[in-house]
């Protein structure tokens, strides 16, 4: 299978193809740091590509291999340290052996004069520098995040696997949080906005450069499952990623260019990126007629148009039993120019296992029941359900598909995925 990992690789990451709308507008952008020996980060990855992390974490731990992040720790993190910021506040005390501070001259002669002191007591101003200002606090919240991500990572592969540049950053981190500056400073679960204003517009440019990496950082945790694959795949670091991701995404672009090729309908005139929170990753409106398409992307019936499956009504009526609405890999839904809809499931398996092909179909069969509701206006679409494998699926001579519900894929027949979606808005 190596080679159609390859084959998927290459189409998925060839500026070429429709893959390069899901790339757009990605929020972190990644190089290998040069610092950093070939060597060295290679049995890096090949231990890290035998850990069960999930993606997120990988590119948190890839964002520490930036050149810039690098720099940072290395060059300006301890003056940074020496040169902190602070305020200076003022405290009230009263004094009764001596003065150090500024007298305030009014509190102590009401005081003396009330006889609730005597002759030799002041009340006194004095001054205290203190760090715990909202930079600082971003300061901190940052060091430690840094600490965490390597800390995980120390426990799940072992110091030894991990490049050196990683560890002397840890180092760097540690021994800044144990200055009594940073010491002082009360620590934040989360960034807020003050500490990101205050930082970006601070007069010292290297609480700035400290705001950008945090954003960085913040954009690498936010991001969901499929925009980190995205970003991993970006920057050719693929050994984090499994064949059956892989070949899902490979499944989606394929069918995005099917779209804006063989169908005729250029590129999408509105994608959204796979992210959280979003509703199709891409739609095309076909010039020639009119014809709109939106594709979804791991996302259930229920996010995609309110639908409820049979399965989840069958469920949510008894106790002692619970489920979530199950999601087909992709959806498409075709507008035509007469108002009417044509959705069409896509589930995508990557296996050559017989047993479990046959399995992949029989799940696939009880979608068609339970998304029955699907095609009320239109029962006699076909097919309503395309099940897609990597290679090796044909249909026999003789076999028509005009009028099945069901029909099997191979992704690399790219004429058949065409013919199947043209079937589809007949």
């Amino acid at each position: 299978m190596n080679y159609l990992r390859d084959e998927w690789v290459s189409f998925i990451r060839s500026s070429a193809q429709a893959g390069r709308f899901l790339y757009t507008g990605s929020k972190v952008d990644y190089t290998v740091s040069k610092s950093i020996e070939e060597n060295s980060l290679k049995h890096f990855l090949i231990q890290l590509s035998e850990k069960p992390f999930d993606y997120i974490f990988f590119c948190r731990i890839y964002y520490l291999i930036q050149p810039r992040v690098q720099v940072f720790f290395q060059n300006h993190l301890r003056s940074l340290i020496r040169s902190i910021s602070h305020v200076i506040n003022g405290k009230l005390e009263v004094s009764h052996r001596g003065v150090r501070g500024k007298i305030l001259w009014t509190q102590t002669l009401c005081m003396q004069k009330s006889g609730r002191a005597n002759a030799g007591t002041y009340t006194v101003k004095q001054s205290e520098k203190s760090s715990d200002i909202p930079e600082n606090r971003l300061l901190k919240f940052f060091l430690l995040q840094i600490c965490d991500t390597i800390r995980l990572l120390k426990e799940s592969i072992g110091s030894s696997a991990i490049p050196k540049e990683i560890l002397e950053m840890e180092l760097s981190a540690q021994l800044a949080l144990k200055e009594p500056h940073i010491k002082e400073v009360p620590q934040e679960y989360k960034a807020t906005g003050l500490m990101y204003q205050r930082a970006k517009r601070h007069r010292d440019w290297r609480y700035r450069e400290l705001a950008d990496l945090q954003i960085q950082m913040d954009a690498v945790i936010t991001q969901s499952k499929w925009e980190s694959i995205l970003q991993i795949l970006q920057q050719g670091w693929l050994a984090p990623i499994n064949d059956d991701d892989l070949f899902e995404l490979y499944v989606l672009i394929v069918l995005l260019d099917v779209l804006a090729i063989d169908l005729a309908f250029g590129k999408p005139v509105e994608f959204g990126l796979i992210r959280r929170n979003r509703k199709q990753v891409a739609r095309f409106l076909r010039p020639k007629d009119g014809l709109r398409a939106d594709v979804y992307f791991d996302q259930s019936l229920m996010q995609a148009f309110s639908f409820k499956s049979e399965y989840k009504k069958v469920i949510n009526q008894y106790t002692g039993i619970s489920g979530s609405e199950h999601r087909p890999d992709i959806i498409l839904s075709f507008y035509l120019a007469d108002g009417s809809e044509c959705p069409l499931l896509i589930e995508i398996k990557n296996t050559q296992d017989i047993v479990y092909k046959r399995d992949s179909v029989y799940k696939a069969l009880a979608y068609l029941y339970d998304f029955r509701n699907l095609w009320n206006k239109r029962s006699t679409q076909s097919p309503k359900i395309i099940l897609v494998f990597p290679e090796g699926v044909v249909p026999k001579v003789g076999v028509t598909e005009e009028q099945q519900d069901l029909s099997l894929l191979s992704a690399n027949d790219r004429a058949r995925f065409a013919n199947l979606l043209l079937q589809v808005i007949q």
